[in-house]
Protein backbone atom coordinates (compact mmCIF):
# COMPACT_ATOMS: atom_id res chain seq x y z
CA UNK A 1 0.00 0.00 0.00
CA UNK A 2 1.75 3.57 -0.58
CA UNK A 3 0.29 7.02 0.43
CA UNK A 4 -2.38 6.97 -2.83
CA UNK A 5 -4.52 4.33 -1.66
CA UNK A 6 -4.37 5.30 2.16
CA UNK A 7 -6.00 8.97 0.55
CA UNK A 8 -8.60 6.56 -1.83
CA UNK A 9 -9.76 4.70 1.36
CA UNK A 10 -9.84 7.75 3.71
CA UNK A 11 -12.28 8.73 0.36
CA UNK A 12 -14.11 5.61 0.72
CA UNK A 13 -14.33 6.32 4.98
CA UNK A 14 -15.78 9.54 4.13
CA UNK A 15 -18.30 8.21 1.75
CA UNK A 16 -19.11 5.60 4.69
CA UNK A 17 -18.43 3.12 2.17
CA UNK A 18 -15.91 1.11 4.69
CA UNK A 19 -15.64 1.76 8.63
CA UNK A 20 -13.41 4.02 11.05
CA UNK A 21 -11.77 0.81 12.00
CA UNK A 22 -11.38 -0.70 8.94
CA UNK A 23 -9.43 2.50 7.46
CA UNK A 24 -7.31 2.24 10.95
CA UNK A 25 -6.35 -0.88 10.41
CA UNK A 26 -5.37 0.31 6.60
CA UNK A 27 -3.44 3.15 8.14
CA UNK A 28 -1.62 1.13 10.66
CA UNK A 29 -0.53 -1.79 8.05
CA UNK A 30 0.41 1.48 5.88
CA UNK A 31 2.22 3.16 8.98
CA UNK A 32 3.98 -0.56 9.74
CA UNK A 33 4.97 -0.95 6.18
CA UNK A 34 7.42 2.19 6.33
CA UNK A 35 8.23 1.74 9.71
CA UNK A 36 6.58 4.39 11.07
CA UNK A 37 4.14 4.05 14.53
CA UNK A 38 0.83 4.68 15.58
CA UNK A 39 -1.46 5.36 18.30
CA UNK A 40 -4.19 3.32 17.04
CA UNK A 41 -2.87 0.11 17.82
CA UNK A 42 -5.34 -2.14 19.74
CA UNK A 43 -4.82 -4.06 23.26
CA UNK A 44 -6.25 -7.17 23.92
CA UNK A 45 -9.39 -5.50 25.50
CA UNK A 46 -10.07 -3.21 22.62
CA UNK A 47 -10.62 -6.28 19.99
CA UNK A 48 -12.71 -7.79 22.83
CA UNK A 49 -14.77 -4.68 22.66
CA UNK A 50 -14.57 -4.12 18.69
CA UNK A 51 -16.46 -7.93 18.07
CA UNK A 52 -19.40 -6.98 20.52
CA UNK A 53 -19.55 -3.70 18.64
CA UNK A 54 -19.60 -5.84 15.78
CA UNK A 55 -22.45 -7.86 17.26
CA UNK A 56 -24.13 -9.23 13.82
CA UNK A 57 -21.51 -8.28 11.57
CA UNK A 58 -20.71 -11.17 8.67
CA UNK A 59 -19.61 -8.96 6.39
CA UNK A 60 -15.72 -7.50 6.34
CA UNK A 61 -12.36 -9.72 7.68
CA UNK A 62 -11.21 -9.81 10.87
CA UNK A 63 -7.48 -10.24 11.78
CA UNK A 64 -6.10 -13.08 14.19
CA UNK A 65 -5.30 -10.31 16.90
CA UNK A 66 -9.53 -9.80 17.31
CA UNK A 67 -10.46 -12.97 17.25
CA UNK A 68 -8.28 -14.92 19.22
CA UNK A 69 -8.62 -11.90 21.95
CA UNK A 70 -11.93 -12.55 21.50
CA UNK A 71 -12.04 -16.19 22.39
CA UNK A 72 -9.83 -15.48 25.00
CA UNK A 73 -11.57 -12.97 27.23
CA UNK A 74 -14.95 -14.64 26.61
CA UNK A 75 -12.73 -18.25 27.79
CA UNK A 76 -11.92 -16.22 31.14
CA UNK A 77 -14.75 -14.39 32.08
CA UNK A 78 -16.87 -17.58 31.53
CA UNK A 79 -14.21 -18.90 34.00
CA UNK A 80 -14.01 -16.08 36.38
CA UNK A 81 -17.84 -16.67 36.59
CA UNK A 82 -18.07 -20.87 36.70
CA UNK A 83 -15.34 -20.21 38.99
CA UNK A 84 -17.08 -18.02 41.82
CA UNK A 85 -20.58 -19.68 40.69
CA UNK A 86 -18.66 -23.10 42.12
CA UNK A 87 -17.37 -21.39 45.16
CA UNK A 88 -20.64 -20.62 46.50
CA UNK A 89 -22.29 -23.77 45.52
CA UNK A 90 -20.09 -25.17 48.48
CA UNK A 91 -22.42 -22.93 50.63
CA UNK A 92 -25.78 -23.01 49.04
CA UNK A 93 -26.89 -23.00 45.52
CA UNK A 94 -28.86 -20.25 46.08
CA UNK A 95 -26.26 -18.34 46.32
CA UNK A 96 -24.68 -19.78 43.00
CA UNK A 97 -27.88 -19.18 40.95
CA UNK A 98 -27.76 -15.65 40.22
CA UNK A 99 -23.93 -16.52 38.59
CA UNK A 100 -25.34 -19.49 37.02
CA UNK A 101 -27.78 -17.00 35.68
CA UNK A 102 -25.34 -14.77 34.27
CA UNK A 103 -23.15 -17.87 32.65
CA UNK A 104 -26.12 -18.65 30.65
CA UNK A 105 -27.33 -15.12 29.58
CA UNK A 106 -23.38 -14.46 29.06
CA UNK A 107 -23.14 -17.96 26.98
CA UNK A 108 -25.73 -17.12 24.83
CA UNK A 109 -25.49 -13.88 23.90
CA UNK A 110 -21.51 -14.50 22.83
CA UNK A 111 -22.85 -16.47 20.14
CA UNK A 112 -23.92 -14.91 17.22
CA UNK A 113 -20.71 -12.42 18.16
CA UNK A 114 -18.75 -15.63 18.22
CA UNK A 115 -19.90 -16.71 14.68
CA UNK A 116 -19.64 -13.47 13.33
CA UNK A 117 -15.93 -13.05 14.35
CA UNK A 118 -14.82 -16.45 12.91
CA UNK A 119 -17.01 -15.98 9.58
CA UNK A 120 -14.92 -12.88 9.08
CA UNK A 121 -11.72 -14.74 10.38
CA UNK A 122 -12.18 -16.91 7.40
CA UNK A 123 -13.29 -13.89 5.02
CA UNK A 124 -9.87 -12.55 6.04
CA UNK A 125 -7.53 -15.28 4.69
CA UNK A 126 -9.60 -15.53 1.51
CA UNK A 127 -12.43 -18.92 2.23
CA UNK A 128 -15.88 -17.88 2.04
CA UNK A 129 -19.02 -18.09 4.86
CA UNK A 130 -19.82 -21.44 3.13
CA UNK A 131 -16.34 -23.05 4.28
CA UNK A 132 -16.67 -21.54 7.63
CA UNK A 133 -19.90 -23.44 8.76
CA UNK A 134 -18.94 -26.48 6.51
CA UNK A 135 -17.42 -27.56 10.51
CA UNK A 136 -20.27 -26.54 11.99
CA UNK A 137 -22.81 -28.74 9.52
CA UNK A 138 -20.47 -31.67 9.58
CA UNK A 139 -20.69 -31.86 13.34
CA UNK A 140 -24.51 -31.49 14.00
CA UNK A 141 -24.84 -33.89 11.06
CA UNK A 142 -22.38 -36.27 12.59
CA UNK A 143 -24.21 -35.78 15.84
CA UNK A 144 -27.63 -36.00 14.44
CA UNK A 145 -26.58 -39.37 12.88
CA UNK A 146 -25.46 -40.28 16.03
CA UNK A 147 -28.54 -39.64 17.93
CA UNK A 148 -30.38 -41.81 15.85
CA UNK A 149 -28.55 -44.53 15.64
CA UNK A 150 -28.86 -44.53 19.98
CA UNK A 151 -32.31 -44.35 19.95
CA UNK A 152 -32.95 -47.08 17.48
CA UNK A 153 -30.77 -49.20 19.61
CA UNK A 154 -32.35 -48.72 22.88
CA UNK A 155 -35.95 -49.15 21.08
CA UNK A 156 -34.45 -52.37 19.71
CA UNK A 157 -34.73 -51.36 16.08
CA UNK A 158 -31.80 -51.91 15.54
CA UNK A 159 -29.00 -54.30 16.69
CA UNK A 160 -25.51 -53.33 16.94
CA UNK A 161 -22.44 -55.72 17.48
CA UNK A 162 -20.00 -54.39 20.46
CA UNK A 163 -16.99 -54.04 17.90
CA UNK A 164 -19.43 -52.03 15.54
CA UNK A 165 -20.63 -49.94 18.27
CA UNK A 166 -17.10 -49.31 19.28
CA UNK A 167 -15.58 -48.49 15.71
CA UNK A 168 -18.21 -46.53 15.50
CA UNK A 169 -17.41 -44.35 18.58
CA UNK A 170 -13.73 -43.98 17.34
CA UNK A 171 -14.30 -42.90 14.64
CA UNK A 172 -17.00 -40.21 16.00
CA UNK A 173 -14.26 -39.18 18.22
CA UNK A 174 -11.88 -39.12 15.76
CA UNK A 175 -14.04 -37.23 13.20
CA UNK A 176 -14.80 -34.48 15.57
CA UNK A 177 -10.81 -34.02 16.97
CA UNK A 178 -10.07 -33.56 13.52
CA UNK A 179 -12.66 -31.22 12.50
CA UNK A 180 -12.59 -28.86 15.57
CA UNK A 181 -8.47 -28.41 14.93
CA UNK A 182 -8.78 -27.59 11.10
CA UNK A 183 -11.54 -25.40 11.44
CA UNK A 184 -11.23 -23.75 14.97
CA UNK A 185 -7.35 -24.07 15.11
CA UNK A 186 -5.57 -24.20 11.83
CA UNK A 187 -7.93 -21.87 10.02
CA UNK A 188 -8.45 -18.89 12.87
CA UNK A 189 -4.19 -19.25 12.73
CA UNK A 190 -3.62 -18.60 8.80
CA UNK A 191 -1.80 -15.34 8.01
CA UNK A 192 -4.61 -12.37 6.97
CA UNK A 193 -4.41 -12.37 2.81
CA UNK A 194 -2.56 -9.21 1.93
CA UNK A 195 -4.15 -6.24 0.90
CA UNK A 196 -7.85 -5.96 -0.41
CA UNK A 197 -9.53 -9.10 -1.17
CA UNK A 198 -13.38 -9.44 -2.10
CA UNK A 199 -14.67 -9.02 1.36
CA UNK A 200 -13.20 -5.71 2.26
CA UNK A 201 -9.49 -4.32 3.04
CA UNK A 202 -7.11 -5.77 5.09
CA UNK A 203 -7.33 -5.26 8.83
Amino acid sequence: MNLEDLERLAELKKKHIITQEEFDAQKQAFLNGIGATSQNQKSGWEYYKLCWRKYVKFSGRASRSEYWYFYLFNFLIGFIIGFISGFLGFFSPYLALPFNICSWIYTIAAILPSWAVFVRRFHDIGKSAWLAFTGLFIFLGWLLLTILLFIGVLSGSIDVPDVVGAGYAIISVLLMLVVSIVWYIVFPCLPSQQGSNKYGPQP
